[in-house]
């Protein structure tokens, strides 16, 4: 199964995207992936197969975020296309450095 085609592959787990669009704001897909592309992907999968929109969910440490600038070009890529809700996964367990990279982000 193809990771960056979820919404399209969702009915081979039991999941009606156009029943649940019809029920929900948006989603808020996980896009825990390693590289700029990936993520970009996966977020236009959700963009173009479901009228609600969505917050993008990263992770911005390893393995996933491997840099300072591999977290802001992710970031930059999903405004890009034009998402402008992004949160970020489990802040209270983050190092330091990983929360400075998240505020270099917001601040970028």
């Amino acid at each position: 199964m193809n990771s960056a085609k979820a919404i399209e592959n969702s009915w081979q787990i039991g999941i009606d995207t156009k029943q649940i669009n019809q029920i929900i704001d948006g989603f808020e897909p996980l896009i825990y992936r390693q590289d700029v592309n990936s993520v970009t992907d996966l977020a236009n999968n959700y963009l173009t197969a479901t009228t609600a929109g969505i917050t993008a969910i990263l992770r911005p440490t390893y393995p996933d975020s491997t840099s300072q600038e591999n977290l802001v070009n992710k970031v930059s890529a999903l405004v890009n296309l034009g998402v402008s809700n992004i949160d970020f996964y489990l802040l209270d367990t983050m190092r330091t450095s990983d929360l400075e990279s998240i505020k270099h982000c917001i601040n970028n």
